[in-house]
């Protein structure tokens, strides 16, 4: 197997971007951050996640015209 994905352009057959496999490791380790991101956030007071998501629709909210 090679050591890199290449996407190659349909326009002209070039090589548009190059990038490494990551290892079986790093897999396992993405995989595993959401879920502890998840397990973290449950864990934290109904008030105090609804304090938090009312902040952020407060900054879209604020950048609405932008």
């Amino acid at each position: 197997m090679p050591e890199s994905l290449k996407t190659i352009s349909p326009v002209d057959g070039s090589l548009h971007v190059e990038r490494p496999y990551t290892s079986p490791e790093n897999v396992e380790k993405m995989l595993r951050q959401p879920k502890e991101a998840q397990d973290a956030w449950q864990k934290r007071p109904v008030a105090e996640r609804a304090a938090i998501l009312t902040k952020c629709i407060d900054q879209f909210v604020a950048k609405k015209d932008l």
